[in-house]
């Protein structure tokens, strides 16, 4: 896997207003592919998200006509593919981390991790909906001792109830 790394500078400010100003967008990221295809000798071209987001930041009619950008071309054994970004931005492509291979799984669950790390993972969670559960069951507005409902509006008058029990 060879991989080669160059700068380049590109206007394409006549590739651009050959097309309508509809289309002028589309068309700078085609000449874009074009050229990086001519000069990096590649079969594919990935545009990064930064060069992207830079091509379509005013809106699909009016693209900058110039560009700054890097190019890294990869080689594997049936095709060679060109990922280009803005100059001085990550161009790399990102490794991904190893995963656990099949003898390092049949140990993890031989030994039981996993089950006991979710086992405290849910008794965690059921002690928090207990309290979740106590708070909401809790009725604020009533006072302990009375279990009347607390004044909600003391500035208002209160309507006086008659023939209650506890006038007698």
């Amino acid at each position: 896997m060879a991989n080669l790394k160059r700068d380049y500078i590109i206007n394409l400010r006549r590739e651009i207003n050959k097309v309508p100003r509809y289309k002028r967008t589309s068309k700078a990221v085609k000449a874009l592919k074009v050229f990086v295809k001519q000069h990096m000798k590649v079969d594919e071209v990935k545009i990064l998200l930064e060069l992207n987001n830079h091509i379509f930041q005013n809106g699909r009619k009016n693209p900058p006509h110039k560009y700054e950008i890097t190019c890294l071309k990869i080689e594997d054994k049936d095709r060679s593919v060109a990922r280009v970004n803005l100059k001085g931005l990550k161009v790399e492509p990102e490794i991904k981390k190893e995963e656990k291979k099949g003898l390092d799984k049949i140990k993890e669950k031989l030994t039981g991790k996993e089950k006991e790390e979710k086992l405290k993972e849910d008794i965690l969670e059921h002690k928090e909906d207990k309290t979740i559960e106590e708070k909401i069951t809790k009725k604020p507005h009533l006072d302990k001792e009375t279990k009347e409902p607390e004044k909600a509006h003391a500035h208002r008058k209160q309507e006086q109830v008659i023939g209650t029990k506890a006038d007698k």
